[in-house]
C-alpha cells in the first residue's frame, strides 16, 4: 500500500467521522423542533471572559419540572459550541423563567433553543469535502505513474 493511499485513508476517516458527528446534532437538532415546553428557571449564567471573546465560554444552570418530577439542564441547544459567554449570559439572565424543551420519551434531556446551530452545517459540509477530497485521492493513487 502507498503512502497516497494511506493519506487518502486516513482523509476518509475523518471525513466519515466527522460527518457521522454532524449527522447525528443535526437529526437531534431536527427532533427538538417537536419536543414540547414547560416553564424554567434560570440558575446560574455566566461568561468567562469578557474581554476575550474568542476564549467566552458559557456556562449554564437552569431546573424545570414535567409531571412534577424536578430536572436541572445545562444544555443551550444541540450543537452549541459552548462559546460567546457574555452573549447568552444577556439573553439568558439569572433568575429569570425561560421555555425549557425537553424529550418527552427522556424529560432529562432538555434545551433552551430548538433547532441546530449553523457549526453542525458547516461541518457536515467539511466533511462532504474530505470525503470527496479522499476519493479524488484514492482515483489518483489508482492511476498508472508515467
Amino acid at each position: 500500500m502507498s503512502a497516497d493511499h494511506v493519506a487518502a485513508g486516513i482523509i476518509l476517516a475523518v471525513g466519515l467521522a466527522l460527518g457521522s458527528w454532524a449527522g447525528h446534532d443535526l437529526m437531534q437538532g431536527y427532533r427538538t423542533n417537536q419536543w414540547p415546553a414547560v416553564q424554567g428557571f434560570i440558575d446560574e449564567s455566566r461568561g468567562s471572559h469578557s474581554q476575550k471573546p474568542a476564549l467566552d465560554s458559557y456556562h449554564l444552570t437552569y431546573h424545570y419540572e414535567v409531571a412534577g418530577v424536578a430536572y436541572v439542564g445545562h444544555v443551550l441547544g444541540i450543537g452549541h459550541n459552548g462559546l460567546d459567554g457574555m452573549r447568552y449570559q444577556r439573553a439568558y439572565p439569572q433568575g429569570h423563567s425561560v421555555a425549557v424543551y425537553y424529550d418527552p420519551q427522556q424529560p432529562g434531556r432538555a434545551v433552551l433553543q430548538r433547532g441546530m446551530d449553523f457549526s453542525r452545517f458547516l461541518m457536515a459540509g467539511v466533511a462532504l469535502l474530505l470525503l470527496q477530497l479522499s476519493r479524488w485521492m484514492f482515483r489518483q493513487a489508482r492511476k498508472p505513474k508515467t
